[in-house]
């Protein structure tokens, strides 16, 4: 995102996503702080457990807090999509091929060049290949190296709605 130009960085602020351009960029992660945290860990609670009276329940809308990033009304779990919408999304983004779920491709797609000039296509290429590489490289990583998944792309039908989700 360090090197998106201004009018790439309105945009990632007019869906909702302006709270990312302020994460500073962390080169070195605490794996052992990481690995405790997660030992602590209640997943059915939703909350860190430190001891018998001192938890911190972590909800939905605290990531959307914490990240500046939009928690909508409609879980993007929830959003169907087709086989056939998927191909047009990948179409739109230019992803076709066996890598087109790569975080190579998506970087592509994210460097290419796009202003007030650009047509609805190469706007909506954007937003897209940004949504869907921030959830598969920050927020719901996949155990597969370098590639994500489809499970959020239902929600990325209609660009305009991007910001209402529930990511």
């Amino acid at each position: 995102m360090s090197k998106f130009s201004e009018f790439k960085k309105e945009m990632v602020r007019q869906i909702g996503f302006g709270g990312l351009l302020e994460v500073p960029c962390i080169s070195k992660v605490n794996l052992k702080l990481s690995a405790w945290l997660l030992s602590r860990l209640d997943t059915d609670e939703s909350c860190l457990i430190f001891s018998e009276s001192r938890r911190i329940y972590v909800h939905e809308k605290d990531i959307g807090i914490v990240f500046g990033i939009p928690c909508g009304d409609i879980d993007v779990s929830s959003a169907e999509i087709s086989p056939e919408q998927l191909d047009g999304i990948r179409n739109t983004c230019g992803l076709c091929g066996k890598d087109s779920l790569s975080f190579k491709s998506l970087e592509y797609v994210l460097l290419k060049h796009v202003d007030d000039k650009s047509s609805r296509l190469q706007l909506d290429r954007f937003k897209i290949s940004f949504v869907v590489f921030v959830m598969e490289h920050l927020l719901t990583p996949s155990a597969k190296h370098n590639h994500g998944n489809c499970d959020i792309w239902g929600a990325l039908k209609d660009t305009e709605l991007i910001g209402t989700r529930c990511l």
